[in-house]
C-alpha cells in the first residue's frame, strides 16, 4: 500500500497527502521526560549529568537530518554536533523508558505545559485522548533508539481518540491500531459535523475499521449524531465485545429504539461493569442488569422506577437530570415494583430534579455511604419535605452516610445551613467528609465551627469549600476548633485578592499551620 506523507512545516496542509507528520516536541530541561531520565540515569549509572536532547529550530532539520550550515548562524550549532554519552538516558533499560514514555503521553503530569508546537494535520484528529498535546509518534521522532522503544511498546498505543477525522486520517488510524497489536483498547470516537440529514461516509469507514478490533475494546466512548443511527446499527451486529468493561454513549436525538438496541449490545459483554448515557434515556429493557456503575444524562422517574429492581449489582448511580413532572404516580409505580431494594448501592448523585422525595420514598439502600445533591431537596417542594423524605430513607435503610456533597446554588446559604443543622442532629451525625460547591460566607464557617452547643458534623475529617467567600479569621477559627480535621481544600473567592495578592497571606498562614490543608484562590 502506498502512503503519501507530508511534513508539518506550518505551510498550508496539502489535502492530497494521506498523513501529515508532526515535528518532534521542543524538549527542554524542565520536561517530565528529561526529569525522569536524569534521575533514573543518575541512580543507575552514577552522577554523570545527562545532556538534554534539545532540538534545533525547524529550519535546521529536514527529513530528520541536520543541516551542516545555516545562512544566519553560519555553522552547525554546538548542540547539534554534540555526541550524547553512552551512559545517559538512552542506556536506561527499555522497561523504564516505556514507563517514562507512557507517563508523558498518557499520565497526569505534562512536560513543560502545553507544547510550543501545536498538533496539526492528522495528528490533530488521531491522538491518544481529547486535548492531547503530543502523540507517541512525536516521541519516535527524537532519535532512532527512542523510535525502537515507541514502536515496540504496544501499550503506548492502546489509547486512541478519533476526533472529527477526515478521510486522509484513516491510514494513520490503521497504523495506530496495528502498533497496539493485541492490547485491550480504550477508544473515543467523536463524529465530525456534516449536517443533520447528510450521511457521513468517513465516520462509517472509521467505525468499520474500529469494528474489526471490537474483540479488543475495553473502554468505548461514542459521540454520534442522528445521521449515524442507521449506518451504525447496521454495523453493530458484528461486534464481539468479550473485553468491554466501560462504555459512554452520547447519541444526541437518536430514537428510543436505536438507543435501546445499542445499549443492549453494549451490556451483553461478560465483563461489562460501567455504563454512561450522556443523553435522554427511556426505559432500556435489560440494559441495567450487569452494571455496577451507571450514569444517565436525563431520565424520567416513571422510566427509572421500573428499571430499579433490575439493578442487582448497582454500586454507583448518577443522574444529571431526573424528571419527576409526568408519568404515573411514583407511589403507584413503587407499589407495582415493591420492594425496591438496592442492596449494593453505595454512591448516589443527583443533579437537577424537581422533587427528590419521590425517589427517596420508593427505594431502600442499606449500603449507601456517599450522597451528592445538586439542587438541595428539589425545586418544587419545601426543604422540610425533602429532609423528612431523606430522613425516612436513611432510617428505613439503616445505612451510615459518610460523605455529603452539596452543590445547590439556587437555595439560599441560610437554607443550606439550617439543613445541615437539622441533618447533623439525626441521619448525618457520623459524616466524615463534606463538600460544598456553592458560595459560602462566614455564616457557613461559623456553623461548622465546633462549640459546646449542638455541634454540626462533629466527626468531620475532610472538608472541601470550593467557593469560599469567608474571612481568614473565621476560617482559622473553624480549623482550630476541629483538631481531628485531616484535610481541608478551600478555594477563596475574593476579588480583592486580584488587586492585592498580599491579602492572601492570612489564608496562607492557615494552610501552613497543619499538614493536609490546601488553600488557593
Amino acid at each position: 500500500m502506498s502512503l503519501r506523507v507530508g511534513w508539518n512545516d506550518y505551510s498550508p496542509v496539502d489535502e492530497h497527502q494521506d498523513v501529515v507528520m508532526q515535528d518532534a516536541p521542543s524538549w527542554n530541561p524542565t520536561s517530565v521526560v528529561l526529569k525522569a531520565g536524569r534521575g533514573l540515569s543518575g541512580w543507575l549509572f552514577g552522577s554523570s549529568p545527562p545532556v538534554s536532547p534539545t532540538f534545533a529550530p525547524k529550519s535546521y532539520l529536514r527529513y530528520g537530518h541536520p543541516i551542516l550550515s545555516d545562512p544566519i548562524l553560519g555553522s552547525t550549532p554546538t548542540f547539534l554536533r554534540h555526541e550524547v554519552p553512552s551512559t545517559l538516558i538512552n542506556n536506561l533499560p527499555q522497561e523504564l523508558l516505556e514507563k517514562i514514555f507512557w507517563e508523558y503521553v498518557h499520565g497526569t503530569t505534562r512536560g513543560g505545559g502545553r507544547s510550543s508546537i501545536p498538533l496539526q494535520g492528522s495528528y490533530r484528529r488521531i491522538l491518544s485522548r481529547r486535548g492531547a498535546v503530543t502523540t507517541p509518534i512525536s516521541l519516535s521522532h527524537v532519535c532512532s533508539s527512542w523510535r525502537r522503544v515507541v514502536t515496540s511498546y504496544p501499550y503506548l498505543w492502546a489509547r486512541l481518540c478519533v476526533s472529527r477525522a477526515e478521510s486522509q486520517d484513516i491510514p494513520l488510524l490503521e497504523y495506530w491500531l496495528a502498533r497496539s497489536t493485541t492490547c485491550p483498547l480504550d477508544m473515543t470516537v467523536v463524529q465530525r459535523y456534516k449536517g443533520e440529514e447528510e450521511v457521513d461516509p468517513v465516520t462509517i469507514d472509521i467505525i468499520s475499521t474500529l469494528a474489526r478490533h471490537s474483540s479488543r475494546w475495553r473502554k468505548l466512548s461514542l459521540q454520534l449524531q442522528p445521521n449515524m443511527e442507521t449506518p451504525f446499527l447496521s454495523i453493530s451486529p458484528g461486534f464481539t465485545l468479550p473485553l468491554l468493561e466501560e462504555f459512554d454513549l452520547n447519541l444526541t436525538t437518536w430514537s428510543a429504539e436505536g438507543s435501546r438496541y445499542i445499549s443492549e449490545i453494549m451490556t451483553n459483554g461478560p465483563r461489562i461493569r460501567s455504563g454512561a448515557w450522556n443523553m435522554a434515556l427511556q426505559h432500556p429493557g435489560s440494559s441495567y442488569n450487569s452494571l455496577s456503575t451507571i450514569r444517565i444524562g436525563t431520565i424520567s422517574l416513571a422510566d427509572l422506577i421500573p428499571s430499579l429492581p433490575d439493578m442487582r449489582h448497582l454500586q454507583s448511580l448518577t443522574i444529571d437530570n431526573l424528571d419527576t413532572s409526568y408519568g404515573p404516580s411514583p407511589v403507584i409505580l413503587a407499589a407495582a415494583h415493591s420492594p425496591i431494594i438496592l442492596p449494593h448501592l453505595m454512591t448516589l448523585a443527583l443533579g437537577r430534579y424537581p422533587d427528590a422525595s419521590k425517589l427517596f420514598d420508593a427505594v431502600t439502600v442499606p449500603s449507601l455511604t456517599k450522597l451528592s445533591l445538586g439542587l438541595g431537596f428539589g425545586m418544587e417542594i419545601p426543604v422540610e419535605t425533602g429532609m423528612s423524605a431523606f430522613s425516612s430513607l436513611v432510617g428505613r435503610s439503616d445505612c451510615c452516610l459518610r460523605s455529603l456533597a452539596w452543590i445547590d446554588s439556587y437555595r439560599s446559604e441560610d437554607g443550606m445551613v439550617r439543613t445541615f443543622s437539622h441533618l447533623s442532629r439525626g441521619v448525618l451525625g457520623s459524616l466524615v467528609h463534606l463538600r460544598v460547591d456553592r458560595p459560602t460566607s462566614d455564616l457557613t464557617l461559623r456553623t461548622l465551627t465546633l462549640n459546646g452547643e449542638l455541634p454540626v458534623f462533629p466527626s468531620l475529617r475532610s472538608i472541601e469549600l470550593l467557593v469560599c467567600e469567608g474571612s481568614a479569621d473565621m476560617l482559622a477559627a473553624m480549623v482550630s476548633s476541629r483538631p481531628a480535621l485531616m484535610e481541608l481544600h478551600a478555594t477563596i473567592n475574593n476579588l480583592d485578592l486580584l488587586v492585592d495578592p498580599a491579602l492572601f497571606n492570612d489564608y496562607r498562614a492557615i494552610a501552613t499551620s497543619r499538614p493536609g490543608l490546601v488553600i488557593d484562590f
